[in-house]
């Protein structure tokens, strides 16, 4: 067993024989070199934890959101900022116990709402589905506006399937509008089975097309992203081999 990367730690899973478990350290991959390495942060960071996405935003910045904390084995909402430029954490806290925030989740999906390559004047994570802490499937969205701090729940009709364990990419059409494509998961309640792994699998493809119309925006409560849905396989598809 190596050691744990400088001001990591380690939670070891009481039920493994191996002395398996979550740790909280980050690894950084260089394409050129083909070589790790462990870059020092600082900052809060976020605790081991597994189910979480961890989703850049900007040139500089990524988001850690959501999963299971390993230290009170609980699914929660913490947003975590790394800006890896300079390696520093940032932690983001609601406000006050009325300030909108989705609920705790994992295995879910997230992606930018817009092209991080871009550098937005204004990133947003897009939060969608995942599994609740009561074993509950979630079929919901949220969006986080992350230099104004504040979430809101994008609207989504009937047909978006509750889901978890499932697949999402996003296409970036232009600054006002995406298409958010998610694939498979499960949509059952996970207290049925002895593990959430042993669910069973969906095949379905759900298109969501994402529209940003500024005049729905309240500033400091909602961007003004809406979104409908596409929930046939063969439109997504078609869809993604016409790009």
């Amino acid at each position: 067993t190596g050691s744990l990367q400088p001001g990591s730690k380690f939670v070891q899973d009481k039920q493994s024989k191996d002395g398996d478990g979550w740790s909280n350290e980050i690894h950084c991959f260089d394409i050129p070199s083909g070589l790790w390495t462990v870059p020092p942060t600082t900052g809060q960071g976020p605790p081991p934890a597994v189910g979480f996405t961890f989703t850049r935003v900007d040139l500089v910045r990524a988001v850690f959101f959501g999963g299971v904390n390993a230290e009170i084995m609980r699914s929660v909402a913490d947003v975590f900022i790394l800006n890896f430029e300079i390696w520093h954490w940032t932690a983001l806290l609601p406000a006050g116990p009325s300030q909108l925030w989705p609920v705790g989740r994992c295995f879910h999906t997230a992606f930018s709402l817009y092209d991080p390559d871009s550098n937005p004047p204004h990133p947003c994570l897009a939060v969608a589905a995942g599994l609740a802490d009561d074993g509950t499937p979630l079929r919901d969205m949220w969006a986080l506006s992350i230099d104004e701090q504040y979430w809101e729940e994008i609207p989504l009709p009937p047909s978006f399937a509750a889901r978890f364990y499932h697949t999402g990419g996003v296409i970036h059409r232009s600054a006002s509008q995406a298409t958010a494509v998610f694939f498979g998961g499960c949509s059952d309640n996970a207290t049925k089975y002895a593990t959430p792994e042993d669910c069973p699998c969906m095949a379905q493809t759900t298109a969501v097309d994402l529209a940003l119309e500024p005049s729905k925006a309240i500033p400091g409560k909602s961007t003004g992203w809406t979104a409908s849905v596409r929930d046939s396989t063969a439109l997504a598809m078609q869809m993604l081999y016409n790009q």
